[in-house]
């Protein structure tokens, strides 16, 4: 038997092999190159004659052969090893120290989300929830401190909707850095948000699904998003997106359509926008 083996990224060969009835013997080297590193020897002799030799032979040669990759990858072989090679244990990947903006994003859970949530409402985030919490942050997009922070405080929001009122949580975030004080619900609210997008999808969708779904999916959609979602730029094409995302939607139209629909609702939403500027 040869194998070819890695170990700490080093490539050794190990060969076992019978050396037949007349030297009843079964020996394993394991090579470095060249160089044995290690020999293990198994003498058979007592087998000899009796039925199935051959089947018990192949079983001990398995045995040994095995037994000797697992002495090396258990590193019973690793004193040896250092004479002749460079023996480079894999190192254990570090995370790269957090961003500047990453940074950042902690100080003000550390310093304003956290405190507020135990004095305000009463919740502790646990363990698990600061895990998801921290890899969010490293996942938040660079850009405008602004929209950064709507990010954090929309994925804050997401952990804890169960836990919380929804105008509670809404007072907090205006408490919080990085939200301009006075902004109310932003640009556009998340009231006349909502009412712009049904008015532009509500009459494709409930063709495609029927009135009721259409409902359940929009208050599902904007029960899961809070307010300050919609300070951001571009926050209602990702709603779009949501909407043409929905299972209930994949399941009923082609990529077409929702390709056709996307197009028909950022223009819809758009001329919506220029037709209250003139109202206004």
């Amino acid at each position: 038997m040869n194998e070819n083996v890695r170990y700490c990224g080093v490539k050794y060969h190990v060969q076992t092999e019978d050396k037949g009835i007349n030297n009843p013997s079964l020996v394993s080297i394991i090579f470095y190159g060249g160089t044995i590193i290690a020999v293990e020897r198994i003498c058979y002799k007592e087998i000899i004659g009796k039925e199935d030799i051959e089947k018990r032979i192949t079983e001990l040669l398995n045995g040994l052969h095995r037994k000797m990759i697992e002495a090396l990858k258990g590193g019973a072989y690793d004193e040896k090893i250092k004479a002749c090679v460079d023996l480079k244990k894999p190192a254990v990947k570090e995370a790269p120290p957090p961003s500047r903006e990453e940074r950042e994003l902690i100080g003000v859970v550390k310093n304003n989300v956290l405190p507020s949530l135990r004095e305000e409402l009463g919740i502790d985030l646990t363990r698990e929830e600061l895990v998801r919490l921290r890899r969010a942050i490293s996942k938040i997009p660079e850009g405008e401190v602004r929209d950064r922070m709507l990010c954090l405080y929309s994925e804050v929001y997401s952990i804890i909707r169960n836990r919380c009122d929804r105008d509670q949580f809404k007072a907090l975030v205006k408490k919080w850095p990085g939200v301009a004080k006075g902004s109310g619900e932003g640009p556009a609210g998340v009231k006349p948000v909502r009412s712009a997008v049904e008015k532009v999808t509500h009459g494709d969708i409930s063709e495609v699904i029927g009135d009721s779904l259409t409902s359940a999916l929009y208050e599902k959609l904007f029960n899961e998003i809070h307010d300050s979602f919609f300070q951001k730029k571009g926050s209602v094409e990702i709603v779009f997106e949501r909407l043409l995302n929905s299972g209930v939607i994949q399941k009923r139209t082609s990529p077409e359509w929702r390709n056709r629909m996307r197009n028909k609702w950022k223009r819809g939403y758009r001329e919506f926008l220029g037709g209250q500027d003139k109202n206004a």
